[in-house]
């Protein structure tokens, strides 16, 4: 049902939602629908975690009217309800980028990478 009122109009009874973007280093990167009290745990959920790549130190989060702003993803800012979960707004992006991988303890260095001239061919 929908009502309609002088000044700004609002359906009743339907959520309002938000809509927000994750690239980078997510299980599931893309834009979502979420209910406007969302936060960066929730579209972090919505997008299935992040991966083993992800330098969760250096994500950013942009929003639609304001330059990209740093948005570390430490352990208190991911736990729902936090105080230092930040809460989303229609438009924002997340992006969290590809860290550089520590080796495993006890994994040995990677090998140097070489360079391969390129194939000869030879006309007859």
């Amino acid at each position: 049902m929908t009502a309609i009122l002088p000044g700004t109009v609002h359906a009743i009874g339907v959520p309002q939602v938000i809509t927000v973007t994750v690239e980078g280093e997510v299980r599931l990167p893309g834009s979502y629908s979420l209910p406007r009290d969302a936060t960066l745990s929730t579209l972090i959920g919505a997008a299935g975690g992040y991966t083993d790549n992800a330098d969760l130190a250096a994500a950013t989060l942009t929003r639609e009217s304001a330059k990209p702003v740093a948005a570390p993803l430490s352990h208190p800012r991911l736990l729902k309800g936090s105080p230092a979960d930040l809460p989303l707004s229609d438009g924002d992006t997340l992006y969290i980028r590809r860290g550089r991988r520590a080796p495993r303890p006890g994994s040995a260095p990677a090998p140097p990478a070489r360079i391969l001239s390129p194939a000869r061919t030879t006309s007859a």
